[in-house]
């Protein structure tokens, strides 16, 4: 499964817990009744802002998409506190373009992840 179609899917069961039906969800977004099964099927990409719109919608935070599994959210999210503003700013867009890189791409935010994790560790 391409990381589309892995966001796709995450995003189809954030609509489901939420108990939302497609048109219901387009409702809430002001959007046409197409518009979120193209994106459930993998037809059309998320923008990120589609993204954050539709967790919120959902009663979900959009961070917790991107906590690999796995990793408890707790120690990703001590990792994350030591960020300053531009590091944090520049993980979050990273994040966020996740399922547009390539794997190699995705391999060095992961191992920046880590290295992240490490330092929180050492404090």
């Amino acid at each position: 499964m391409d990381s589309l179609m892995e966001l796709a899917e995450r995003m189809k069961r954030l609509r489901l817990a939420a108990g939302l039906t497609q048109e219901a969800l387009a409702s809430q977004l002001n959007r046409p009744g197409a518009w979120v099964s193209r994106r459930e099927v993998g037809e059309t990409a998320f923008k990120p802002d589609d993204i954050a719109d539709w967790a919120e919608v959902c009663g979900f935070d959009v961070h917790t998409l991107f906590v690999p599994s796995g990793v408890p959210a707790t120690e990703l999210l001590d990792a994350l506190t030591t960020l300053d503003a531009t590091q944090a700013n520049v993980l979050a867009r990273a994040a966020m373009a996740l399922p547009k890189m390539t794997p190699e791409g995705r391999d060095l935010v992961l191992a920046q992840l880590e290295l992240v994790a490490e330092r929180a560790e050492r404090g």
